[in-house]
C-alpha cells in the first residue's frame, strides 16, 4: 500500500483505513485476481464440454492453483505484472502467468486451451461484473445497513420531540425530530431494496465481436450459447447472449444510478442536519476528550462529519453520473475509452462509502436540545393559524381568513398575542400549544423505525 503521506488520492492516503474493505474489491490486485479466477474456471468448464474431462489428479492440481488465486498469492500477482511489462497487454499477461503455473504443476498439455476462443473483453467483463457484484453485496450494502441502523436509533430517540417545521425556510406547522429523519429513513430503505434487486450484473462470453466465431468454426456441433450461459451463471452473473465485443452495460448503469440516488438522499440529510445544528436544535458530542474544534476558538465543536460527508457525496455523485452515462457508449463494436472509467469504479464507490461512514459517525454525535426546541415553538404561536381557521369552519362560522391573516402573516406571536386573538374570535382552540400540534408525527416516526428494524433483522439477501 502507498504511504499515506505520498498517496496521490486521499482514498489511498488519509482515508485508506476506512476503505480497506472496498480496496479488496477494486484494487489492481483484485482485478488481476478476478481475471485469473475467470480464466482458470473457464478452462475447467471448457474441457469437459469438448469431451476432454479432467481426471482426479488433474483436478487436484488445479485446485491448488485455484487456492493460490483465492489467496491472491503475491508471487502470482507480481508475475502477472512483470509479464504485463513485457507484453504491454494486461489480459495476455494473465494467460501467460497461468500457462507458467500449469507447466509448474506438470499440466502443460492444458495450456493451449487457456483463453481458447475468447477475447480480452470476455475475461474483463466477467471480472468487473464480479467485482461490482461483490462490492455491492459485501461492502456497500453492509455500509448502508450500518448507517440505517444508526439513523433508526436516532429516530427512536427523537420520535416524540416536537420541533418547529420550516417550509420555504419559514416557521410552519410543527413536527417531531424523529418524523423528519424518518422521511430520510424511508427514502433510504426504498433505494436499498431497489439496489438489492439490481443484482446480478450482466456478463457475456461470445468472442471477438459477440458471434462465437471460433467456437462455431471448430466445434459446430456444440450449443455454445447454452455453454456460455451456464458458465456465466456459475460466476454469479446474469448471462447476456447478444452483444458487440463488450457486454451491454445497462446493468452497471442501473447500479450506479441507484447509488447516485442514494447519495442524493444522503446529501439532503447531511445538509439538513448541518442546518439543524446551526439553528441550535442539536448539539454535538465531542468525539474525544482532546478533540479540537477550531485552531483559535476553543469553544467550538464543528459539524465536520456532516460537512465531510457533503463534500464526499458531491464527489461521488459527479463520478457516478459520468460513469453511468459513459459505460452505456462504445464506438462501433469496441473502443477502449471505457477502460480507465472501469478502473475508477472503486474511486466513485470509495467516496460514497467514506461519506456514509461520516454520516453514521455524525449521527452518533447528535444530541437533541429539547429546551431550545421547545422554547422556539413557544415563540411561534402563529403556526396555530392553520387549525384556527379550520376550527371556525367546523363551527359553521364565516371564516374571517383576512382577519386571521392580518393578525398572523409575517408576524411572530407569543402566547399572550395568540390568546388575545382567540378572545377576539371568542373561540377555544382544542390545541394546548404549538408543541402539542404535531399530528401523527410521532407514530409515523416509530412506524418507519420499525420498518427499518425489520429490514435490518432480515439480514443480507
Amino acid at each position: 500500500m502507498l504511504d499515506a503521506l505520498t498517496a496521490l488520492s486521499p482514498l489511498d492516503g488519509r482515508y485508506a483505513e476506512d476503505l480497506s474493505s472496498l480496496r479488496a474489491c477494486f484494487s489492481e490486485q483484485a482485478l488481476i485476481q478476478q481475471r485469473l479466477h475467470v480464466e482458470l474456471q473457464y478452462l475447467q468448464a471448457l474441457l469437459p464440454q469438448l469431451q476432454q474431462p479432467l481426471d482426479a489428479e488433474q483436478l487436484a492440481r488445479l485446485a491448488t492453483l485455484q487456492s493460490r488465486i483465492d489467496a491472491a498469492e503475491p508471487a502470482l500477482i507480481q508475475r502477472v505484472k512483470a509479464l504485463e511489462l513485457e507484453t504491454r497487454h494486461d489480459v495476455k499477461a494473465v494467460e501467460y502467468a497461468l500457462a507458467e503455473a500449469l507447466d509448474a504443476l506438470e499440466l502443460g498439455a492444458l495450456r493451449n486451451w487457456l483463453h481458447w476462443g475468447l477475447t480480452s473483453e470476455d475475461v474483463n467483463n466477467l471480472a468487473y461484473g464480479r467485482m461490482l457484484t461483490h462490492s455491492v453485496q459485501d461492502v456497500l450494502l453492509p455500509g448502508l445497513r450500518g448507517l440505517l441502523l444508526q439513523l433508526a436509533d436516532w429516530i427512536g430517540q427523537t420520535a416524540d420531540q416536537p420541533m418547529l417545521a420550516r417550509t420555504h425556510g419559514q416557521a410552519a406547522s410543527p413536527t417531531t425530530v424523529g418524523k423528519e429523519y424518518a422521511v430520510f429513513g424511508q427514502r433510504l430503505l426504498g433505494e436499498m431494496l431497489h439496489l438489492e434487486s439490481l443484482l446480478p450484473i450482466s456478463g457475456k462470453l461470445n468472442g471477438a465481436t459477440g458471434n462465437w466465431h471460433l467456437f462455431q468454426t471448430f466445434f459446430a456441433d456444440h450449443n455454445w450459447p447454452a455453454f456460455s450461459d451456464a458458465f456465466i451463471a456459475s460466476l454469479g452473473l446474469q448471462p447476456t447472449r447478444l452483444s458487440t465485443q463488450i457486454v451491454s452495460r445497462e446493468s452497471y448503469a442501473r447500479v450506479l444510478d441507484a447509488l447516485n440516488r442514494l447519495n442524493q438522499i444522503l446529501l439532503d440529510l447531511a445538509r439538513d442536519s448541518w442546518q439543524y445544528i446551526s439553528l441550535g436544535y442539536f448539539s454535538l458530542r465531542r468525539r474525544s476528550a482532546n478533540e479540537v474544534g477550531s485552531s483559535t476558538m476553543p469553544h467550538k465543536v464543528n459539524p465536520v462529519l456532516f460537512e465531510n460527508a457533503e463534500g464526499n457525496l458531491e464527489m461521488a455523485t459527479a463520478l457516478l453520473n459520468l460513469f453511468a452515462a459513459k459505460l452505456l457508449k462504445s464506438r462501433l463494436q469496441r473502443d477502449l475509452s471505457d477502460s480507465t472509467v472501469l478502473r475508477n469504479l472503486g474511486t466513485a464507490l470509495g467516496y460514497s462509502l467514506l461519506a456514509w461512514r461520516n454520516l453514521q459517525r455524525g449521527l452518533q454525535q447528535l444530541q437533541a436540545q429539547a429546551e431550545r426546541l421547545n422554547a422556539e415553538l413557544d415563540q411561534h404561536w402563529e403556526v396555530l393559524a392553520e387549525p384556527l381557521q379550520h376550527a371556525l369552519r367546523l363551527q359553521g362560522r364565516e371564516v374571517p381568513y383576512d382577519l386571521i391573516r392580518q393578525h398572523t402573516q409575517g408576524l411572530t406571536m407569543g402566547h399572550s398575542d395568540w390568546q388575545a386573538l382567540l378572545d377576539q374570535l371568542q373561540l377555544d382552540l382544542p390545541v394546548a400549544s404549538p408543541a402539542h400540534y404535531t399530528g401523527l408525527a410521532a407514530p409515523l416516526a416509530r412506524e418507519t423505525q420499525q420498518a427499518m428494524g425489520n429490514y435490518l433483522e432480515r439480514g443480507a439477501p
